[in-house]
């Protein structure tokens, strides 16, 4: 059985070039010391705003028609959200099973009170976190991933708290 020609999506994968190139840009620009900290702040942003787009395409396969592309941009698209790609995949797909659904509904844990209480709402979602590794949906290669994922996380964390950064 032969495979199926590759069929890629230009558009969004023209995205994650966009957000690689901005932030490495943006890492350039500021080892120069060419632009104020607002500048690199809004630069920022706007690579972490592509980021929504390019892991939520590659979570429902549409960049490709090949698994290992859609996981490939996935890490690397969701590499700004500072998030694991495969946990947030299971998790987002399960938002679409359980559409509205009360208690079933991953997203309604940000729902449910006024605009001001969402940071404490956000608690929640540990409680919930916690209830999804108990039947831990993964492959043992993407626990593997994702566990890469955040010790890498972690590391750019700790040396900038080593460099004054974080203060």
């Amino acid at each position: 059985m032969t495979r199926p020609t590759l069929k890629i999506d230009p558009r969004t994968l023209g995205l994650l070039a966009a957000q690689w190139t901005l932030l490495a840009g943006n890492i350039a620009l500021y080892a120069a010391h060419a632009l104020p900290l607002w500048a690199h702040m809004v630069i920022t942003g706007l690579a972490v705003h592509l980021a929504f787009t390019i892991w939520h395409e590659a979570a429902h396969g549409t960049i490709a028609n090949r698994r290992w592309l859609n996981d490939a941009a996935g890490i690397l698209g969701m590499l700004p959200y500072t998030t694991p790609y495969f946990m947030q995949r299971h998790i987002h797909l399960e938002h679409h099973k359980y559409l509205n659904e009360k208690d079933r509904d991953p997203n309604l844990i940000y729902a449910g009170g006024p605009y001001w209480q969402l940071p404490i709402r956000y608690i929640r979602t540990i409680a919930y976190a916690r209830s999804v590794l108990e039947k831990d949906p993964r492959t043992p290669g993407m626990r593997r991933s994702d566990n890469f994922f955040l010790a890498g996380v972690a590391g750019v964390y700790a040396f900038a708290l080593w460099q004054g950064f974080l203060v």
